[in-house]
């Protein structure tokens, strides 16, 4: 069986705190954010069935511009025109999940997209160089129960070594998670 779910969320006014030197300046910019999210997900083996199958894919599409203009010290911001896109917003991200369930073992295979985005408030994307790239994601997790309360864990983040653009603020390029390994022991008590 499975289920799926679309929400959609506006909001008109993006709040920015800034907080330097003792100082705190709260405003409220005139912005139209509008998210439409979707959400499915759906096993392929019965409830009952000694294996289990279940797979997620999550969606945002996410429209976000400036409804006024103004000018800005800030990094961030920049000179903002009414109708730029608010930086540091993908259009478009998306996961999907897959995932093996038998006895006591799982395994999980995750793929993550994120789409580029702008590190200051521009018209457009296209043929902007200050922007960050789209990138493209696979994880992987293990586990297994040895009882009720102790579980072994394995978890690569990056599978496949993507180098790939986090950032760019502060202070230059920041790049993502490199491919990393980490093994646990999980107690509940």
């Amino acid at each position: 069986g499975g289920d799926s779910l679309i929400t959609r969320t506006r909001a008109e006014q993006l709040s920015h705190r800034c907080i330097g030197l003792g100082e705190v300046l709260d405003n409220e910019l005139p912005s139209d954010l509008t998210a439409l999210e979707l959400l499915l997900n759906y096993n392929f083996t019965p409830p009952e069935a000694s294996i289990q199958l279940p797979f997620s894919f999550a969606y945002t599409l996410t429209n976000a511009f400036f409804q006024s203009s103004f000018g800005s010290d800030e990094d961030i911001w920049g000179v903002v025109n009414f109708g730029d896109r608010v930086p540091y917003i993908p259009k478009n991200q998306w996961t999907l999940t897959a995932r093996l369930e038998y006895n006591r073992y799982e395994i999980n295979l995750s793929s993550r997209f994120n789409g580029a985005f702008a590190i200051q408030a521009v018209s457009s994307l296209v043929g902007f160089s200050e922007d960050v790239p789209s990138n493209f994601i696979v994880d992987f997790f293990a586990r297994y129960h040895i009882n009720k309360q102790l579980r072994l864990t394995a978890q690569i983040v990056n599978l496949f070594n993507e180098v790939y653009l986090a950032s760019r603020v502060p202070a230059g390029f920041r790049p993502g998670h490199p491919f990393g390994l980490t093994l646990g022991i999980q107690l509940n008590l």
